[in-house]
Parts: structure tokens; C-alpha cells; sequence
């Protein structure tokens, strides 16, 4: 291969390099520790653009808090990564949506049932063309479940909770707690600088071409 092409497909890449990693940098794991609870309470409710998202019907728990006030729960066995864990409010229905019209990309999250053995999940995910995608999942209160979604252009996912025993706990109800959460709040698509990155990084890779002919012409000549 000629030194023209080598350097042409080496800056060909890199300029692609460049928007793949523009496009995927956004990719974080939402711990939930970075909100605090309230004062006089163990929880607070997430709100709406916390890590790039819209939020309904959850809140975050400070899991010993809540275990030192009530004793052994579920949500004593919830928490992958520091002491917090999101769970959905009085046992409703909760979504999660894009702020974005380019949607999000929902990856995994780790899920605990909060008080029930056996409570039911369905996650309903609804994608920015209309269409939908479930799935359904059942928890246990003695420790967290990597659930793995891979869902991108996301409008929102909705998770809805039902059934289960309660297995002896003082409190109740059908709550799940939810924690580490793999989300890109907008999807890996590149965005409108991206593709002027990519453009002007091709545009040098066609000047260089050019310049080299016309020296390699001078020098024949």
C-alpha cells in the first residue's frame, strides 16, 4: 500500500475513532448516591434531569437509614454500590424518559425486591418510532438481579410491580429497589458536531490526496 493511502485510512480512522467515542461517552451507571436524603426522612424523591433523564414515581432510600428504623428489608440487601437505592414510590407504577428527542439507551440495571419474594416486573419499554418492547422478571428480597435490557432509541420504559409473599417483614408492600442503572440519556447516535467532525476529518483526508498528487506531478515534471 502507498504511503498516500496509509495515511489517508490512518486519518480516516481516527476521524471515525473520534465520533465513536463523542457518541459513547455518554454511557454512565447511575448509583443514586450523589442524591441525599431529606431531612427528618430516609428517602427523596429523584427529580426530573437527574443524569440526563426525566423521572415518575421514584425515589432513592439510604438503605441503612431505613434498615436502623424499620430493621431487615429487602432494600437492606439492594444497595451494588454505596448506601442509596432508588425504588418506586408507594408501590406505583414508575417511568423512566428521555429529555432528548433522540431517545435513550437503557443497558441493565440490578433489581431487589423490596418487601415480597416472588414480586412480578414487567418493564415496558416504549421506543421513539411507537413501537414497544416488555419484558418480565421476578424478584426476591434477599439480593439484587442483573436485569439486561439493550434497549436504545427509548422514548421511556415504565416498571410495574405486583405479587409476591411476604416472607415475615414488619412492613409491606409490592416495591422494588432499583440500583446501578446503565443508561446513555441520549442514544449512541452522533450528534450534529460529530458529523462535522467526521466531514472535516474526510475533508483533510482529501486534501492530503490532492496535495500529494500535485507535489508528486511537480516532481515528475
Amino acid at each position: 500500500m502507498s504511503f498516500m493511502k496509509k495515511t489517508a485510512l490512518s486519518t480516516a480512522f481516527v476521524t471515525m475513532g473520534l465520533v465513536s467515542t463523542a457518541a459513547s461517552a455518554a454511557i454512565e451507571t447511575i448509583t443514586f448516591d450523589t442524591l441525599p436524603a431529606q431531612v427528618g426522612h430516609s428517602y427523596s424523591v429523584v427529580q426530573n434531569g437527574y443524569a440526563g433523564l426525566n423521572w415518575s414515581q421514584l425515589a432513592v432510600v439510604d438503605t441503612v437509614l431505613l434498615t436502623a428504623s424499620t430493621g431487615n428489608t429487602g432494600y437492606a440487601n439492594s444497595a451494588v454500590s454505596g448506601r442509596n437505592a432508588a425504588f418506586n414510590e408507594w408501590g406505583t407504577p414508575a417511568t423512566i424518559s428521555a429529555r432528548s428527542s433522540s431517545g435513550f439507551t437503557l443497558y441493565n440495571g440490578y433489581f431487589t425486591a423490596g418487601w415480597n419474594n416472588g414480586l412480578n416486573v414487567q418493564a415496558v419499554g416504549t421506543f421513539e418510532n411507537g413501537t414497544t418492547a416488555t419484558s418480565n422478571f421476578i424478584l426476591n428480597t434477599t439480593g439484587p438481579t442483573n436485569e439486561v435490557f439493550s434497549w436504545s432509541n427509548l422514548a421511556s420504559v415504565t416498571f410495574t410491580s405486583s405479587g409476591g409473599i411476604n416472607p415475615g417483614f414488619s412492613g409491606g408492600g409490592i416495591h422494588f429497589a432499583l440500583d446501578n442503572l446503565t443508561v446513555n440519556p441520549v442514544s449512541a447516535v452522533p450528534e450534529a458536531e460529530e458529523w462535522a467532525l467526521m466531514l472535516a476529518g474526510l475533508s483533510m483526508v482529501g486534501w492530503k490526496l490532492r496535495n500529494k498528487k500535485a507535489n508528486v506531478a511537480h516532481a515528475v515534471a
